[in-house]
């Protein structure tokens, strides 16, 4: 409690606590999340096919990079702090990365208004306990407001979206695309072999 008699969960400076219908639906979250981390693998298969055809264009396949596994370790890389940095920059910036922009949902903190950068990168540090523990995923189903380990570790909720975004317009368009792109980046990568 605050010397005024509001808890730090009701009222701030920045706005209110969120109401309990305002918080986001635990499906509409996990689709979100599902939406931004699948984007991000067919991306990483697109960058993947194009290095596949560079080497294969200009015939530098026998270089050690491409042969002996380091394009394996540098992707893995590229994984591992690419989707990090994604999350931050767009949690940070705009409070909604690109799934949750397409189901309605935002990133908060407890007074209601926008996160930054920092505790975008707290947030992102917690999916590093969720992934280890797997409980703080399901902790969003015990949780009443339907908070992960990584929103209690930044202090944040995820709310509805009043203002629609653009992306659902086009969302199906989006999910076309992105898995016609996989379709390609398996069969140009070898994946899959057409004689």
């Amino acid at each position: 409690m605050k010397r005024d008699g509001s808890s730090p969960l009701t009222k701030g400076s920045l706005g209110r606590f969120p109401k309990d219908r305002d918080l986001a639906e635990i499906s509409s979250r996990w689709q979100a999340f599902g939406f931004d981390f699948g984007l991000l693998t067919v991306l990483l298969l697109l960058f993947i096919s194009l290095l596949a055809i560079f080497a294969r264009l200009f015939g530098i396949e026998g270089i050690p990079f491409f042969k002996e596994g380091w394009i394996a370790v540098f992707v893995i890389i590229l994984f591992v702090f690419g989707i990090p940095v994604y999350f931050i920059i767009m949690q940070g910036k705009y409070g909604q990365t690109l799934g949750k922009m397409a189901f309605g949902t935002r990133v908060v903190n407890y007074h209601g208004g926008p996160v930054d950068y920092f505790t975008a990168f707290i947030r992102t540090l917690g999916y590093l306990i969720n992934y280890i523990t797997l409980i703080g995923w399901l902790w969003i189903l015990l949780d009443s407001k339907n908070r992960g380990f990584h929103d209690l570790i930044a202090k944040t909720l995820v709310i509805k979206c009043e203002e629609r975004s653009e992306i659902r317009a086009i969302l199906p368009k989006l999910i076309f695309i992105t898995f016609l792109l996989a379709i390609v980046a398996i069969f140009v990568t070898g994946g899959i072999k057409i004689e």
